[in-house]
């Protein structure tokens, strides 16, 4: 009986948490739960903390209507002034900016093809959250699909996708 082998994978590597309870990177992700909910203090923990995905991501960015204003974010502000220039390229966005999110993943896929033309099987990780705008119809319904990119092809990229949503009685 013939044997029907599997094709050979690339095989990339990816950072990954030391933790085998938490998904593999890229990580596509919706966090539900109501205000107050402890939603912010989980993600900021989880892209903080080494014992979790923290040191994994060479890019963080928040989208929010708050994310420059909200304390719960202190620790992740802390953190991310030691990973990136705040002033060239800042991780906190109170508006969603889809035309800014295609750059982000332009420039993440060209850093995934010159990292594969050169051999390496290493790639880097960044994390996108998107916060409190699954009711905003400017980034759900209009941003040309941008969220939908975010789940399906970014991960190609590496690059992981967190929305985070209050679900209010006129969202369910």
């Amino acid at each position: 009986m013939p044997t029907i082998e599997p094709l050979k994978q690339p095989g990339y590597e990816y950072p990954q948490s030391q933790t085998n309870i938490l998904p593999k990177l890229p990580v596509r992700a919706l966090v539900l739960a109501p205000g107050s909910g402890g939603k912010t203090t989980m993600i900021t923990r989880l892209l903080v903390d080494k014992q979790f995905y923290g040191g994994k991501f060479s890019r963080i960015y928040w989208f929010s209507p708050s994310a420059t204003v909200d304390d719960g974010l202190d620790p992740l502000r802390e953190y991310v002034n030691k990973l990136q220039d705040q002033e060239e390229d800042p991780t906190f966005h109170d508006d969603f900016d889809p035309t800014f999110v295609r750059k982000l993943l332009d420039r993440q896929k060209k850093i995934t093809e010159h990292l594969k033309r050169r051999g390496s099987k290493k790639r880097l990780n960044i994390a996108i959250v998107v916060d409190d705008h699954a009711d905003n119809p400017a980034a759900m319904h209009r941003a040309g699909g941008i969220l939908e990119t975010l789940y399906v092809r970014a991960r190609h990229f590496g690059v992981s996708t967190i929305v985070v949503h209050f679900p209010s009685e006129k969202s369910q």
